[in-house]
């Protein structure tokens, strides 16, 4: 029972971690949450050009909260400051800015509120090239994963007859002996 404990403990955390990215990529299909990579300086001093900003919808929101719209005239995302308004009317305005923003969306219009942020990542997260390479790390790491929950170890007690090397292959041997590992390739 001793031996399979950190068997059980790596298949427990490999099966977090999976449920993890399950909840993070559910949570981004869904709309539930959203991120953006900052441009402009109508945010500076708070968010600078370029960093990763993460937004999640809320059922309220309130003055003083950074939230993101998309501005009904052009339908590029924006994301400032609340300053004024309730929910049939938020008014928004830059940190950076000298005047309102021309849009006063309802909270029904508003994409989320600001959870979280992280400097300088959003000029990676939004490159096309390494949306594509972080994709396919993704699912190499999710097969790995898989693979990993998947794949049987050799019983310690046979391990002797597993640890000896087969026989040189020669013109007339040409079966190698099967051993327990096989299961894992």
């Amino acid at each position: 029972m001793h031996r399979n404990m950190p068997r059980i403990a790596r298949r427990s955390l490999i099966v977090v971690l999976v449920g993890v990215v399950a909840a993070i990529v559910a949570a981004l299909c869904t709309g539930q949450v959203r991120y953006f990579s900052t441009h402009g300086v109508s945010m500076v001093p708070t968010y600078h050009d370029g960093e990763l900003v993460v937004v999640v919808r809320a059922d309220g929101y309130h003055v003083g909260q950074i939230a993101a719209y998309r501005n009904p005239g052009d339908g590029v995302s924006v994301l400032h400051r609340i300053v004024g308004g309730d929910s049939n009317g938020w008014v928004f305005k830059g940190d950076h800015n000298k005047s309102i923003d021309v849009a006063h969306p309802t909270s029904a219009q508003l994409i989320g509120r600001v959870v979280a942020h992280v400097a300088g990542l959003g000029r990676w997260v939004s490159s096309p090239v390494i949306m594509g390479v972080g994709g396919g790390a993704g699912a190499l790491c999710v097969i790995g994963l898989l693979t990993l929950l998947t794949c049987r170890r050799p019983d310690p007690d046979v391990l002797d007859e597993v640890s000896t090397p087969p026989p040189r292959r020669t013109a007339g041997n040409h079966r190698w002996p099967r051993s327990r590992w096989a299961r894992c390739s």
